[in-house]
């Protein structure tokens, strides 16, 4: 029993079970990461998309394992038209978590086809159909290779998905007040 005890007192407290504090200090991170995301989409409907894809870039850097983070940050960085940094983002977004999401594949399709990557695209859009069935004509517009029919459904599809209602709300608020006064 002595030697047990000296083992567990030697492998520290609560070996074994979870960090709360790290957890806690994540948290934090996604919490900051989520604020500004919200920031860098009130940019994005006030027409600055070169703003609102630095601030997802910084909402990466708070946190970087998060693929709703990353999905979003991609998204931000294809309507600024910087195709290979939404390339890079939507490649981590669907390499996170146990599998990607239909979105993130979407992110990834569009950022390849912007790219010219029309193969890749393409498989790339097979995927996300293949999780969201409702994406099917977008399959079928792309059969025919990229077109202004297809850039155009994908970026609706595309806004959809990465655009909340509130953002409407927060363009007609005054963009300098505080957050507490915006929320």
């Amino acid at each position: 029993p002595e030697v047990e005890g000296s083992l567990a007192a030697a492998a520290g407290p609560a070996a074994g079970a979870p960090n709360i504090a790290s957890r806690d200090v994540a948290a934090a991170q996604h919490a900051k990461a989520a604020d500004t995301l919200q920031e860098a989409r009130a940019k994005l409907s006030l027409g600055d998309p070169a703003a609102a894809a630095r601030l997802g870039r910084k909402a990466s850097l708070l946190a970087p394992g998060d693929a709703e983070v990353r999905a979003q940050t991609a998204y931000l960085r294809l309507k600024s038209g910087d195709a290979a940094g939404a390339l890079e983002e939507a490649k981590l977004a669907t390499a996170l978590g146990p599998r990607p999401r239909a979105d993130a594949l979407l992110l990834l399709s569009a950022a390849q086809y912007a790219t010219g990557d029309a193969t890749q695209g393409r498989a790339s859009l097979t995927r996300a159909v293949s999780l969201a069935p409702r994406l099917e004509p977008l399959l079928r517009l792309s059969a025919a290779g990229p077109s202004p029919e297809l850039d155009k459904a994908v970026a609706l599809e595309l806004s959809a998905a990465f655009t909340p209602a509130y953002e409407t709300a927060l363009a007609s608020l005054d963009a300098g007040a505080p957050r507490a006064e915006r929320t």
